[in-house]
């Protein structure tokens, strides 16, 4: 088995999907191009969810002038995906009823449904489980998910959507997940047990792992979400543990993007104010 890791970004999708404004085309652009130039090569670059999710419009147009991957929840999804030319998607299900009616106002059942009937249409590249480690969702309920989505996607992602993930059981879950199949990713949030997880999902030979870059994002169908694993944060985490890095990462340009994706969040009075505390150390 590689020792190395391959990280995937979803920065421009799940890291900037949490904010409560509409970012401008040519500045969500400019950050996948960043992010491509720091070294990263897999990139979820936008959802196709309704407009009312001012972050994620014009994430067709935003595929076809970058590439990258798009979120796919329902058929009018599909529909624009198509409609892109996009040759690939991401999907996402939970076996937790609760937060799949919160998030794609389906049931488990029907997002099963639907999903074999879009894998006919396009290829899904990754099947993202949310709430894998959640007390709402047994881990036979996760271990049925993957062996019903691991021939209709070529990536299965176990989440820690609501950031409940323990070492122990993070180990457990990808050593019977592996079992199953070899293509195994994890995409975990902030917590306090956070490197111990990344580890024991690497103890048990994950080797692909989500970062959204400045840690943004958070789900938004769940109550005091934490942020994503920093990109940044990781190359330093597989650093220290001995650990290769697939992709050939530029640390300078790399943070250099984090500041950029940081500052996206800002009003201009913000901005103004983080600009002027770097050059004479006063807010205003």
């Amino acid at each position: 088995m590689s020792e190395a890791i391959s990280i995937y970004e979803v920065g421009p999708r799940d890291g900037l999907q949490s904010f409560d404004k509409e970012i401008p085309l040519r500045q969500r652009v400019k950050l996948v191009k960043k992010l491509k130039r720091a070294g990263l090569s897999q990139i979820e670059v936008g959802s196709l969810v309704h407009p009312s999710i001012l972050p994620m419009r014009q994430s067709e147009k935003l595929y076809r002038k970058i590439g990258g991957d798009l979120l796919v929840l329902n058929q009018r999804g599909l529909q624009r995906a198509l409609v892109a030319g996009a040759k690939q998607v991401n999907v996402s299900i939970s076996p937790f009823e609760r937060f799949m009616s919160l998030n794609q106002n389906m049931s488990y059942r029907e997002a099963k449904l639907f999903y074999e009937r879009l894998a006919s249409q396009i290829p899904i590249n990754r099947l993202y489980i949310s709430c894998c480690f959640s007390s709402e969702v047994t881990k036979e309920q996760v271990l049925e998910c993957i062996r019903w989505g691991k021939d209709l996607a070529r990536w299965v992602v176990l989440c820690d959507t609501d950031s409940t993930a323990t070492p122990d059981a993070v180990f457990e879950m990808c050593v019977e997940a592996k079992e199953l199949t070899d293509r195994i990713a994890v995409h975990f949030h902030t917590s306090k047990d956070l490197e111990s997880c990344m580890k024991r999902a690497y103890d048990a030979g994950v080797r692909v792992y989500d970062t959204s870059i400045a840690g943004l994002g958070g789900c938004f169908s769940v109550d005091e979400a934490e942020g994503n694993v920093p990109t940044e944060a990781l190359v330093v985490w597989a650093e220290h543990h001995g650990i290769p890095l697939e992709q050939r990462i530029n640390t300078r340009k790399l943070n250099s993007v984090s500041h950029y994706a940081h500052n996206l969040s800002l009003t201009k009075r913000e901005r103004l104010a983080s600009w002027l505390f770097q050059k004479v150390g006063v807010y205003i």
